[in-house]
C-alpha cells in the first residue's frame, strides 16, 4: 500500500518489544523454574536432568524469540531465502554441536543433558546474529530510523491485534501439553509402563509431530505473498497462492499420515531407547495421537 513510514514504525516497535519481552521472559522463568518443571509434568527421577537442561535453555530465550520473529520480518521484507537461512543455520549448528557437547567428543567437555541445551542456545545466538546483520545492512523495503525503535501506541496496537489470536492459540496448545504430561505422570505410574516411559514416549512423538507441523506451517507461512498482492489489489494471485498452499499442505499431511501409520516402530526407533516397553507404548501412541494427521 506504500505506507513506508508506518512500516518503519511497526518494524522498530516490533524489534524493541522482542528484546524487552525476551529478557523479561528469561528472568521470569528463571525465578519460577522449579515449580514450572513440576507443573509441566516432571517427576522426581527426571529433575536431575530437567534442572540443568532448563536453566541453560532459558538463557537462550531472548535469542530464540528474536531470531524466530525476525525471520518473519525478513521474509515480509522480500528475502525469503535469507529468512530460511536465519532459522536453518541455527538448527544445523545445533545438530552439529549436540553430539560434541553431550558426549564430549574431541576437545569439547562432556556436558550430557546441559550440552544439548547449550548446543540449542548457541544455535539460537547464531540465528539472532544473522537477523541483526540483516537489519543493519540488508533491509530492502523499510529503513527505520533511531526514533522508530521507540514503541508507538498505534504500532503496538496493530501488532497485538494481529499477534493476539496466534498467541492465544499457542497458550492453549501449551496448556493442553501441560495437562497431557500431568495425566501421563499420574496414570502412567499406574500402568505397566511407568511415568518416565510414558512421558518419554509422548515427548518423542511430540518431536515427530513438530517436524510434521513445521512442514505444514512452512507452506502456510507464504502469507507475505498473500498480503503483498492483497495490498496491490492483485486478488487473482492471492487466490492462486492460497490454492497452492492448500494443495501442497494436504499432500504433505496425507503422505505423513501413511508413513506414521505404516512405520511407527521405525520412527520410535529413531529416539534410541533400549527398553521394549518404550517401543510398545510409543507405537500405540503414534498411531492414536497422530491418527488425524491427514486432516
Amino acid at each position: 500500500e506504500g505506507k513506508l513510514e508506518t512500516a518503519n514504525t511497526i518494524l522498530g516497535s516490533c524489534t524493541t518489544l522482542l528484546v524487552v519481552l525476551g529478557l523479561a521472559a528469561t528472568v521470569f522463568f528463571l525465578l519460577v523454574q522449579e515449580p514450572m518443571l513440576y507443573l509441566f509434568g516432571a517427576t522426581e527421577a527426571m529433575m536431575p536432568y530437567a534442572r540443568p537442561y532448563t536453566f541453560v535453555l532459558l538463557l537462550g530465550v531472548p535469542f530464540g524469540i528474536f531470531a524466530t520473529a525476525m525471520a518473519h520480518v525478513i521474509r515480509a521484507d522480500g528475502s525469503p531465502r535469507y529468512s530460511s537461512a536465519v532459522l536453518l543455520s541455527g538448527a544445523i549448528f545445533n545438530l552439529l554441536l549436540d553430539p560434541l557437547l553431550i558426549f564430549g567428543l574431541g576437545p569439547f567437555p562432556r556436558l550430557e543433558v546441559a550440552g544439548a541445551a547449550l548446543a540449542t542456545v548457541l544455535g539460537q545466538i547464531l540465528s539472532a546474529l544473522l537477523a541483526v546483520r540483516y537489519l543493519a545492512r540488508r533491509l530492502q523495503m523499510v529503513h527505520p530510523s533511531r526514533g522508530d525503535f521507540r514503541p508507538a501506541a498505534p504500532a503496538v496496537k496493530s501488532i497485538l491485534a494481529l499477534g493476539g489470536p496466534i498467541f492465544c492459540n499457542h497458550v492453549l496448545m501449551t496448556a493442553s501439553q501441560i495437562l497431557l504430561m500431568n495425566m501421563l505422570r499420574t496414570y502412567g505410574a499406574q500402568s505397566v509402563y511407568g511415568s518416565e516411559i510414558t512421558i518419554a514416549g509422548a515427548g518423542a512423538v511430540g518431536k515427530v509431530n513438530i517436524v510434521l507441523l513445521s512442514c505444514i506451517i512452512g507452506i502456510a507461512l507464504g502469507q507475505p505473498i498473500l498480503g503483498f498482492n492483497y495490498g496491490r489489489k492483485n486478488y487473482s494471485r492471492v487466490v492462486e497462492a492460497y490454492q497452492k498452499a492448500l494443495l501442497y499442505g494436504t499432500l504433505v499431511a496425507v503422505a505423513a499420515f501413511l508413513v506414521l501409520q505404516l512405520f511407527p516402530r521405525q520412527i520410535a526407533g529413531l529416539f534410541g531407547s533400549g527398553d521394549p516397553r518404550f517401543y510398545d507404548f510409543s507405537v500405540h501412541y503414534i498411531r492414536i495421537y497422530l491418527i488425524l494427521t491427514f486432516c
